[in-house]
């Protein structure tokens, strides 16, 4: 299971001092206060181990990965984006809280799913269990897929 609430950081090919004027920038932009640390690798040799760049771009671009570890340290998701295209911070959150969920309560969420929507339980749960697991109940859509709220 993902530690909860878990950590978030940056690893950036830049130098510091461009980290702090990036983050005065996004909070001043972006009405918010970045509060997790980047941490600066101007020499790009994690960057590299981890094959961090995106295919198209060249190694003097961004980092343009996200990986989600989780406790056991197991990459449980990664996300690419091109240089061209933002990365979505709601996503990833929405990502980690699907997995913890996922992990503490055997479901799989849909895509899109929200906290508080329906999520799927997964065929590999046998119906007798599913009536001891999910006591608000469930619904059967269709003869091999079942869904519920936690």
């Amino acid at each position: 299971m993902l530690s909860s609430p878990g950590v978030t950081l940056g690893l950036s090919t830049d130098g510091i001092q461009r980290h702090l004027d990036r983050i005065k920038d996004v909070n001043d932009t972006q009405h918010t206060t970045v509060k997790f640390p980047i941490v600066a690798h101007p020499d790009c040799e994690v960057a590299r181990l981890c094959v961090m760049f995106h295919a198209k771009e060249s190694e003097a671009a961004a980092v343009r990965l996200v990986f989600i570890i989780d406790s056991k340290k197991k990459i449980c998701l990664t996300m690419a984006c091109p240089m061209n295209l933002g990365r979505n911070f709601n996503e990833i959150l929405r990502s980690i809280d699907a997995l913890q969920r996922g992990d503490a309560s055997r479901i799989a969420a849909p895509a899109d799913w929200v906290t508080g929507g329906k999520v799927i339980i997964p065929n590999s749960i046998k119906d007798a269990e599913v009536k001891t697991l999910f006591l608000k109940g469930w619904m059967e859509v269709g003869p091999c897929s079942r869904t519920t709220t936690l």
